[in-house]
């Protein structure tokens, strides 16, 4: 019982920080195509602060289209399975369902098996708009 209010704590210690940093986390299964997304990651993209799941093509939506075809290049490559790419960034644009335009810093490693293909991708969104406007 001690253990487990003591990783509750843990828990929304950490959702404050990402918070307060404007920092959402995801995870990728990418052979089973789910993505796991946080309250905090769900936030910053301008959608409901819940936890959920996604598939790729929602977040491919969001992008700006003048970003779209190249974020998506990018990530596509990254975890390809003739790709050695374990350490994955880049910076894009998304719009919210109200309109609002973010830039969004990504941030990832990539988990690759012994024969090197790609299996998860975990990393952190940062939503660096304002030092963009600065």
């Amino acid at each position: 019982r001690a253990d487990a209010e003591a990783l509750r704590r843990t828990e929304a210690r950490l959702r404050r920080v990402q918070r307060i940093g404007r920092v959402g986390g995801f995870e990728i299964d990418l052979r089973s195509g789910i993505n796991h997304r946080s309250a905090e990651y769900m936030s910053l993209h301008g959608d409901t602060a819940e936890e959920t799941q996604e598939r790729h093509a929602d977040w491919v939506r969001r992008l700006h289209p003048d970003d779209r075809d190249r974020a998506e290049r990018a990530f596509l490559h990254a975890v390809s399975d003739e790709s050695s790419v374990t350490q994955y960034a880049q910076e894009y644009r998304v719009v919210t369902a109200a309109g609002e335009t973010r830039w969004i810093s990504a941030r990832a490693e990539i988990e690759r098996d012994a024969e090197g293909r790609a299996l998860f991708m975990r990393g952190a969104h940062v939503d660096v708009t304002e030092q963009k406007a600065a």
